[in-house]
């Protein structure tokens, strides 16, 4: 009868169970720490594409884009669009988009707000004559990771006003 392993069988299991904790220890920071990670960019740049939708249908229901409404002028931060009946204006602050109805009537006003603290939106109006006629929207989400800043779900979208 065997009491004890022999140095060979020791060896083995020596060299073996580095190698697999190693491996297993790559499997756990994956299911750990990057499966929600990218589960959070996912989720913020289905809020960006949200935004970008609501925009899109305004857009394709535009009769125009307009340099300035009331207190409002457009730019990096304020994109205006005129519809048939009514004025909208979206709006970038620090970590939300505010999406405005600046309809005639206070009372009927409406307003929606995405957030989005690690989404970059840009939108830049291309302008013919001085009179714009589509709206760039370029994103990217921006997500600390040890030391860097990433940028994922890149992405750039053109919307021509009156198009459909």
């Amino acid at each position: 009868m065997r009491k004890a392993y022999s140095l060979l069988e020791m060896l083995a299991v020596m060299v073996i169970f580095p190698v697999a904790a190693l491996a297993i220890s790559q499997l756990f920071n994956t299911v750990v720490l990057e499966i929600p990670r990218a589960s959070r960019v996912v989720r913020e740049n289905t809020t960006v594409l949200d935004v970008i939708e609501h925009i899109s249908r305004d857009i394709d229901r535009a009769k125009s884009l307009p340099n300035s409404s009331g207190k409002y002028t457009a730019g990096d931060t304020i994109l205006l669009i005129q519809l048939p009946d009514t004025m909208i204006c979206y709006e970038i602050t620090e970590d939300k988009i505010l999406r405005r109805d600046l309809g005639e009537d206070p009372q009927s006003r409406t307003s929606s707000a995405w957030t989005t603290p690690n989404a970059d939106l840009k939108w830049k109006a291309w302008r013919k004559d001085n009179v714009a006629y589509a709206v760039e929207i370029i994103t990217h989400i921006e997500h600390k990771w040890k030391t860097k800043q990433q940028k994922k779900m890149a992405g750039a979208h053109l919307y021509f006003v009156g198009a459909l």
